[in-house]
């Protein structure tokens, strides 16, 4: 009871001390307030024309961020259908071996869809070429037509299966060898994502080494043709 007592007490003091502030200084509050309101009245149209223009920043800025927001999780969300692998080969190197494929190049492309969603629409159009090097940009795809298209889930793959179309010569054998040729897989990807945006990849890769081609070996990515949206 005692403490309770003493803590009135003192609370007693500091509103007696505010109060005795706010009574000496209630001619330069009262004041400040009545210039205050005068010069809003004065200056109305101002105040609402600066109040105006920091609302719409605000909410441009808040329509900005949603959109961002939205823009982050379909890109989240969407699929991303990639090349995923290729294998090289001639007709030899398959079990049964083919020997009217022997000495041409032939290619397995499997591509996957990476993203959390299904692709829907996927067609694909792919070549083997066996070129120079310094002619790669004369590689180009022609505009896909929508025919056999699929879908792709999550996580999974498509497949297919080009040809040259002839066996290599002992020339283009020995200039692959070298380098002075090279066998290029290229072609084109497209799909639509779950938001139906039509989606797109470009894909150019190239060899050059021993051929026939030892298991295992890899093709390389080209500095350009490889586009994705």
């Amino acid at each position: 009871m005692k403490k309770l007592f003493q803590s009135l007490i003192v609370l007693a003091a500091i509103a007696a001390g505010v109060a005795a502030i706010l009574i000496s200084a209630r001619p330069y509050f009262f004041g400040w307030i009545v210039s205050a309101v005068q010069y809003t009245d004065a200056h109305n149209s101002l105040i609402s024309a600066i109040a105006t223009v920091l609302l719409a920043c605000v909410t441009g800025g808040l329509v900005v961020m949603a959109y961002l927001q939205i823009k982050t999780t379909r890109e989240q969300l969407r699929a991303y259908v990639f090349p995923d692998s290729a294998v090289l080969c001639d007709g030899m190197a398959l079990s049964p071996p083919i020997p009217g494929k022997a000495n041409e190049p032939g290619v397995v492309l499997a591509w996957k869809n990476t993203g959390q969603t299904p692709a829907s629409n996927v067609i694909s159009w792919g070549q083997v070429a066996v070129i120079e090097p310094i002619n790669e940009s004369r590689l180009t795809v022609p505009p896909l037509q929508s025919v056999f298209a699929s879908h792709l889930g999550a996580g999974s793959v498509g497949t297919k299966s080009l040809w040259f179309g002839r066996a290599l010569t002992p020339s283009e054998i020995a200039d692959i060898a070298a380098g002075a040729r090279a066998i290029y897989l290229f072609g084109r990807i497209e799909y639509s994502d779950i938001f139906r945006k039509k989606r797109f990849t470009n894909f150019r890769l190239a060899y050059a080494g021993i051929f026939p081609p030892p298991p295992g070996v890899i093709f390389n990515v080209c500095e350009k043709g490889n586009e994705a949206q």
